[in-house]
């Protein structure tokens, strides 16, 4: 191996190991800031169940938040699983490098051995005179001349390839360990991350027995609460209803056009027009209704935790946060409403231009009905039901007559 060529393996060696740490760190950090988020998610979780289990009852409250508990248990074992496997492709290539290395300086040291042999048995200075007087001319002893000063730059050059091949050699070992001692400990947080699985999965199982031993009073519950999300549903219908005939009769006594659609009616004026574009251009980006919290209860038809065959229909959100929160108006608009349904406590509505958003679940209300709000404004606490100890904001979010998911509309 020439020294021209060796450099180039060395720069490539260098170069392919920062290039792989470059690709794989982000990954890796990313994984972390995951790990913790899940790790924080499942403290929460934990308190909510113990204030829940304070109330010496077993209820679908708990064990929706169990459930909750598990899901971010596994997802918390499959980031591990995650990170020891990009560990273990780094712990290869690593490997593989130190092997690569160890080859090279065997092969250094050889050639570098060999030289020094040659050395010694050419030492004599008189045979290096005569090597360049002999030569047939000028030019030819000029260039054995210059040859003899490059053999002996050559080995020195050989000498501090083979000390910073080395030095590589070390660091690579001492990145290794590093990595392995990282693999141990995830490999540890796994099993130990596996254990507290299994046991919640045993726990999990027996509290559905005790929950469905009670069936029939979690029929009843479900049913006032569908009868209350009905009772919603209706009243939201019926003031968009209201609004549109509004904007009709306005436009028919300006001399108007009627508005050809609902949703026309309903940003009919410049001002409501703006404000439905401005609140369409921020999807994505809405800020949440509540400074902290989790949604526990998705838009859709999800089946009952206890009850078998069983469906539950949700027109919008549940967001479980803190006792006491502030509930927040996603953006700029005018309260249409401020009612109260059994079930559902204290809700306000809030319209912009063709879009609605709706809040329920509160317990203090700080709005009226015709106040003009900001995005971000508060528009009283959430409830907390003393009962399952449940702090949650149901949330929904319409446009015209069309239900619509809130969750791709806030901020990630």
């Amino acid at each position: 191996m020439n020294a021209k060529r060796f450099g180039w393996i060395l720069v490539a060696c260098l170069w392919g190991a920062t290039a792989l740490w470059s690709q794989s760190k982000p990954d890796r950090t990313q994984l972390e800031r995951e790990r913790a988020r899940l790790t924080k998610e499942i403290r929460e979780t934990e308190k909510r169940i113990k204030e829940i289990s304070s109330q010496k009852k077993k209820s679908v409250a708990e064990l929706e938040e169990l459930k909750k508990k598990i899901s971010i248990r596994e997802q918390l074992i499959q980031n591990i699983s995650q990170d020891v496997y990009l560990l273990n492709g780094q712990i290869g290539d690593l490997q593989k490098a130190i092997l690569d290395l160890e080859r090279d300086l065997s092969a250094l040291k050889k050639q570098y051995s060999d030289m020094l042999r040659w050395a010694y048995k050419n030492r004599n200075s008189v045979q290096n005179a005569l090597f360049v007087v002999s030569a047939s001319d000028f030019n030819q002893a000029y260039k054995r001349y210059k040859y003899l000063g490059q053999y002996q730059n050559y080995r020195e050059q050989q000498y501090h390839e083979i000390v910073a091949t080395k030095r590589l050699l070390e660091q690579k070992v001492l990145e290794l360990n590093g990595r392995l001692n990282e693999k141990s400990n995830l490999l540890v947080e796994e099993s130990s991350q596996k254990a507290q699985l299994q046991s919640e999965s045993v726990e999990k199982k027996e509290m559905l027995v005790t929950l469905q031993e009670g069936e029939k009073d979690l029929r009843e519950k479900l049913q006032k609460q569908v009868a209350s999300r009905e009772k919603l549903n209706r009243a939201i219908e019926s003031l968009i209803r209201a609004e549109i005939e509004e904007a009709r009769r306005k436009a028919a006594a300006a001399n108007k056009p009627a508005p050809t659609s609902d949703r026309e009616a309903l940003a009919a004026t410049p001002e409501a027009l703006k404000l439905s574009s401005d609140f369409a251009s921020n999807r994505g980006g809405l800020p949440w209704p509540v400074g902290q919290g989790n949604i526990v209860s998705r838009y859709g038809t999800h089946p009952h935790p206890v009850l078998d065959n069983v469906q539950i229909s949700n027109n919008g959100i549940d967001i479980k946060t803190n006792p006491g929160a502030l509930v927040k108006a996603v953006f700029s608009g005018t309260v249409t409403a401020v009612f109260n349904i059994r079930g559902l406590q204290n809700m306000v509505i809030v319209r912009h231009g063709q879009y609605c958003t709706v809040y329920a679940h509160i317990d203090q209300v700080s709005v009226n009905k015709g106040d003009k709000v900001k995005g971000g404004q508060s528009l009283g606490t959430v409830f907390t039901d003393p009962e399952d100890q449940k702090t949650e904001v149901h949330f929904e979010l319409w446009n015209g007559f069309n239900k619509m998911d809130p969750e791709p509309w806030l901020k990630r």
